[in-house]
């Protein structure tokens, strides 16, 4: 029974736009700008995770994923921009299995 315990995991994430507006706040006032431009309404994101598990007591374990999220479409409409924006994340914490 090996110590450390791997794991892999792959997302199909969907994104939804959600009341379109551009607010910006200064001195307590809220001033309203209207709405985004050329963002598409949905984009879907890759999200790949390989997973780190290391028993510290019965029934817990540490844990830790780095993770990597990617835009497989643009986010914008504009056929002058094609932006896939990325990230990088690790992901760490205490798991109890039961």
């Amino acid at each position: 029974d090996p110590k450390i315990h791997f794991s892999l995991s792959a997302a199909l994430v969907t994104n939804l736009l959600v009341n379109n507006v551009v607010n910006m706040e200064q001195d307590g006032e809220k001033i309203r700008f209207g709405k985004t431009n050329e963002i598409n309404p949905v984009n879907y994101i890759g999200s790949f995770g390989l997973g780190f598990e290391y028993p510290i007591a019965s029934g817990f374990a540490f844990s830790l994923e780095p993770r990597v999220r990617y835009y497989l479409n643009p986010i914008d409409n504009s056929s002058s921009i094609n932006v896939h924006p990325y990230s990088f994340g690790f992901f760490a914490g205490v798991t109890y299995n039961f």
